[in-house]
């Protein structure tokens, strides 16, 4: 048995992780309609530096002290989708700032 890493002692870990993985990808995907919205508004406010310039205004009219920035998820990492949806909840005020003045 020479063949496997720690002779097989951590082989079902990976496959925990896994599964893990389509479980949340699964669960996701009741939410996806929400999430790409989410995700289209970040890719909005960072496409352009007039863009983020207005957004930048939105943060301080808001005052909004966060040093984290917005990014938008990545879809092939799930906890991608958390952080950004974590980082989002602080810049709401801004966002519905620059919706209404859009």
């Amino acid at each position: 048995m020479g063949g496997l890493v720690l002779d097989r002692e951590f082989f079902h870990m990976r496959c925990c992780a896994h599964i893990l993985n389509l479980v949340v990808m699964d669960g996701l995907r009741e939410l996806t309609y929400s999430i790409t919205s989410i995700h289209n508004t970040i890719r909005f406010v960072r496409s352009s530096p007039q863009s983020q310039a207005k957004f930048k205004e939105c943060i301080e009219f808001g005052g909004i002290s966060s040093y984290n920035l917005v990014f938008p998820n990545v879809s092939i990492r799930w906890n991608s989708t958390y952080i950004m949806l974590e980082t989002i909840e602080n810049f709401q005020l801004a966002f519905k700032k620059v919706e209404f003045e859009d």
